[in-house]
């Protein structure tokens, strides 16, 4: 149930109507079952067990939290500032009702695994000299192809991945610590390497998964790609050979859609130019380009100088619960918007809360 709300929980197609003088007594009906509708599938996310789902299944389900509310389905700003505050404040309750389920590995593990399918797409080759891509891993696990041995290959990549990632600091908190010389050799790598290796080889790849299909230890072909989903929905009884292929992508760009800009980047990893000092959004940025929780976000904002914890800010505050929580980014920076607009209805000189959106430093 709860992968079938990764397509169908975004709501809002009907709810163009908000903003309009509603007149005839039929609209206000819809208007009103459009409004129950919203309630009902808000409350069957947060009637979930979420302690009964392993990370994947709670992967899919912070997607369907974070499709619920889509801008672009509302006529006017105002009406989806409301929409969208109202529903982050039933995921804060949610949150702080189930605290020990949000702290736990499994839900941080859940909001990194968001990012890393997004990395991988799984290309058909039947044979027919094209190879038709299917880029969804949720697609894939539920299709006929489903198996152990695709669920142990994938969550073995993802492992390897996600204890590279939490492993980041640790070399800093473990050189900081060390007091022996040769302890403190072994640990000479920064940080920053890892996180970069991180970034360059890995974060913003496409990890490409060629898959083709054996019967009898003959290679399945086919003239077209619905021809070999017929074959392969007949025989069931198949192999699957997975062949791994990597390709680049330019982290720099990846990295600006995050609101991080390529030369303050290349400062912050650099030997010479690092000692400078840098914003901290360029730290929140950088953490929702990672996918971090709030662990590792605090982490990477101590190491430069900042923290979340125990401030009063409203930009402080709303990020702190991003990350906790698993609001999206775009999440994040509109709940911050919100606040300012109210704001300026306020004040006659009113300097805002600083948004995500790119700026140097």
């Amino acid at each position: 149930m709860v992968k079938k709300w990764y397509y169908s929980c975004p709501m809002g197609q009907a709810i163009n109507t908000n903003g309009r003088n509603i007149q005839k007594p039929s609209e206000c009906v819809f208007i009103l079952a459009v409004f129950l509708l919203r309630r009902c599938i808000m409350n069957s996310l947060f009637s979930v067990d979420l302690s009964k789902m392993n990370y994947k299944e709670i992967a899919d389900w912070i997607i369907s939290c974070r499709q619920y509310i889509v801008r672009e389905n509302f006529d006017r700003i105002e009406d989806y500032y409301i929409e969208l505050e109202k529903f982050c404040d039933e995921w804060e309750k949610h949150s702080e009702a189930n605290e020990s389920i949000y702290k736990s590995e499994k839900y941080k593990k859940a909001i990194i695994y968001i990012s890393y399918r997004d990395m991988i797409s799984f290309h058909f080759d039947f044979g027919s000299g094209k190879e038709t891509i299917n880029p969804f891993i949720y697609n894939f696990e539920n299709s006929i192809f489903a198996s152990n041995k695709i669920e142990t290959e994938l969550s073995q990549q993802f492992s390897k991945y996600y204890d590279k990632l939490i492993k980041v600091f640790e070399q800093k908190e473990a050189k900081d610590t060390d007091s022996s010389k040769e302890e403190k050799e072994k640990h000479e790598i920064s940080y920053k390497d890892t996180l970069h290796d991180i970034i360059l080889n890995q974060r913003f790849n496409e990890l490409k998964i060629r898959t083709r299909v054996f019967i009898d230890n003959k290679w399945l072909k086919s003239s077209s790609y619905d021809e070999f989903l017929k074959e392969c929905d007949k025989k069931r009884n198949y192999e699957i050979e997975f062949t791994e292929r990597t390709s680049k992508s330019s982290y720099c760009e990846a990295l600006e859609e995050y609101g991080v800009p390529k030369s303050v980047y290349n400062d912050f990893i650099s030997k010479n130019k690092c000692e400078q000092e840098f914003r901290k959004k360029i730290f929140i940025n950088l953490s929702f380009a990672l996918s971090f929780p709030l662990s590792l976000t605090e982490k990477l904002l101590n190491l430069n100088g900042y923290t979340l914890n125990g401030s009063d800010r409203i930009f402080d505050i709303i990020c702190k619960k991003a990350f906790f929580i698993g609001f999206s980014r775009t999440m994040t920076n509109d709940l911050i918007e919100k606040k300012n607009a109210e704001s300026r209805k306020d004040f006659k000189t009113y300097k805002g809360i600083p948004d995500l959106n790119k700026n140097r430093k």
